[in-house]
């Protein structure tokens, strides 16, 4: 017997909802992002860190050098204090005692120096220079260590080494109130008289202060 039309249609419901049932449903693909570099940014940030403290340890390092200041001109914010600076008496390098009115009649070239300073080694060999353009009854150096921490020995062991021919001598509490040094080399030339005539603070050329010596003389 033949089936009706509304079988025919149930049929048909009933396939299609079969055929629904039974289609395998798709999964929902997800895309997978590539995982973050956490490694590598770690291992820049520690770069970075490590520089950032080393940058900030050489700015705070306790270097003596970071007061020193080279060049060639006059700078006058360092000025002795004046009256009683000739009768200061200084111990020198030879065992003996110095004071700076026995040197009157001459022109005095006091230079102020550390053992540590780069810039006064340089300022040795302009002395050094400049001891040969002039006679001792015309002007004297002097080169004083301010660093009151230095032995006598490592200023005697400095002045060895540099080859120098004249005068060290260590430094007192009196002497660097009277010649203050907030930065070194630093040059004072006295006149025959003990008075002040000029004041160098960095490496002075062997030019500079011949002038100025023959300018008092």
């Amino acid at each position: 017997m033949g089936k009706s039309y509304s079988d025919k249609v149930k049929s048909r419901s009933n396939k299609h909802k079969a055929s629904n049932y039974d289609r395998p449903k798709r999964k929902n693909r997800s895309v997978e992002k590539p995982p973050f570099p956490f490694a590598p940014v770690i291992v820049i940030g520690i770069i970075l860190t490590l520089i950032a403290v080393s940058v900030v340890m050489y700015a705070n390092r306790p270097d003596s050098n970071d007061n020193i200041i080279i060049n060639d001109n006059d700078n006058n914010n360092d000025t002795p204090t004046g009256s009683g600076t000739g009768s200061i008496i200084l111990d020198t390098t030879d065992g003996g005692k110095i004071f700076l009115d026995q040197y009157k009649g001459k022109v005095i070239v006091l230079d102020l120096f550390a053992t540590w300073c780069g810039p006064c080694k340089t300022q040795m060999e302009e002395l050094d220079i400049l001891k040969t353009r002039f006679s001792f009854g015309e002007m004297v150096i002097l080169s004083v260590g301010v660093d009151l921490s230095e032995s006598m020995g490592l200023i005697t062991e400095f002045k060895r080494d540099e080859g120098a021919t004249w005068t060290f001598a260590r430094s007192s509490p009196e002497f660097n109130s009277a010649f203050p040094s907030s930065s070194i080399p630093t040059l004072y030339i006295l006149d025959k008289d003990g008075n002040m005539g000029k004041t160098h603070v960095g490496v002075t050329g062997a030019s500079i202060l011949e002038s100025d010596i023959r300018s008092l003389l």
